[in-house]
């Protein structure tokens, strides 16, 4: 390959990516500063209201009405609270006994039977709910999908010019999705904690239940003897001493 060629294909994938970059922005909610974003709020809820129907094919919702209703009730408050209470949310306990809570884009959050097990309280059940309002919030599923969805144009770019370099590609796809991680697990740790304060619950429910679920991952892992599963969120990202969360939970 001579040095010509590979300076125009960088030059291309240059031209591409900025344009993407420049086209390809939205405020963000929270910030209030422009994000890269390829979806808009209208299609995130439809993309969510998508993958909340497959979610549901796939996994069982708890058959308890009062729970659901409980569940839904607590989380509907914070929400209220949040950057962004115009859009609809979708509380859900699924019937699974592992210990996991997750949101999707457009205002679909989920928590488990396994992980409302270990709860002690109404205030530790918010910490979760708030945590994963968050992510719904700063839009954080929205940036990953968007940088996916920028990753895999620059990929078919590359792969037509450079004869499918696989290291090449590998290396676009990992910059591409880089810092989706503790930051916004951060974030999000920020957000809930100003909605249970908004709500009325105490901001530190958000540390409470922490040390909660990082105890039943060590049992986890003893009785397994390994490495015990945990929930993937800040209770994943922080042990319970993190200096940083400390401090935008009392920011809070």
């Amino acid at each position: 390959m001579t040095f010509r060629y590979k300076l125009t294909q960088t030059l291309s994938v240059f031209a591409i990516s900025t344009t993407l970059a420049l086209t390809a922005c939205s405020t963000n909610p929270v910030s209030g500063k422009k994000d890269f974003s390829l979806i808009s709020k209208d299609q995130e809820v439809q993309m969510g209201k998508k993958a909340h129907q497959d979610i549901l094919k796939k996994q069982r919702p708890y058959n308890n009405a009062r729970l659901q209703s409980y569940v839904n009730s607590i989380g509907q408050q914070l929400a209220s609270k949040s950057h962004r209470s115009n859009i609809p949310y979708t509380f859900t306990v699924l019937d699974d006994p592992s210990v996991n809570a997750f949101a999707l884009p457009g205002g679909y959050v989920y928590v488990t039977t396994g992980l409302m097990a270990y709860l002690n309280s109404e205030g530790e059940l918010a910490g979760v709910l708030g945590h994963e309002i968050g992510h719904v919030t700063a839009r954080h599923g929205v940036q990953q999908a968007s940088a996916g969805m920028a990753a895999s144009v620059l990929v078919d770019l590359i792969t037509k010019k450079a004869g499918g370099n696989s290291k090449m590609l590998n290396q676009l796809g990992t910059a591409m999705l880089s810092g989706y991680g503790r930051k916004h697990e951060l974030q999000a740790d920020r957000l809930g904690a100003a909605y249970l304060a908004g709500v009325g619950y105490s901001p530190t429910n958000m540390i409470d239940v922490i040390g909660v679920l990082k105890a039943q991952e060590v049992y986890a892992s003893r009785q397994r003897g390994g490495r015990g599963s945990s929930y993937h969120g800040v209770f994943a990202s922080h042990p319970s001493n993190d200096k940083r969360l400390q401090e935008v939970v009392g920011a809070a």
